[in-house]
């Protein structure tokens, strides 16, 4: 279920492909998550899957939201250009084979 929630990969190949500064990446990539975001829980909500263990499951991961997006900020504003595309080509393989044999 949840690859075809996935909108990131393909909006991060965009971007690489723009030529997205490390800088311009995280607003727009945080801009269309968002609105994307809300749209599959207002989906998910009126097709009756957000059930009792979801819901738990993401109440416990709410805590760590802020830690992510704190490591998140600081590397943005250490990793040079270059390893930052390469670091973006390196998840986005990883990500790709963890749908391919999960």
């Amino acid at each position: 279920m949840g690859a075809y929630n996935t909108s990131g990969p393909p909006l991060v190949i965009y971007g690489v492909l723009r030529r997205w500064t490390p800088e311009e990446f995280p607003g727009t990539l945080q801009s269309v998550f968002v609105s994307n975001s809300v749209f599959v829980l207002v989906a998910h909500s009126l097709t009756g899957l957000w059930t009792p263990t979801v819901l738990h499951l993401y109440t416990a991961v709410l805590p760590f939201i802020p830690a992510a997006v704190l490591v998140g900020w600081r590397f943005n504003r250490i990793i040079p250009r270059k390893q930052f595309e390469r670091l973006v080509y390196l998840v986005l393989i990883l990500m790709g084979l963890v749908l391919l044999f999960a």
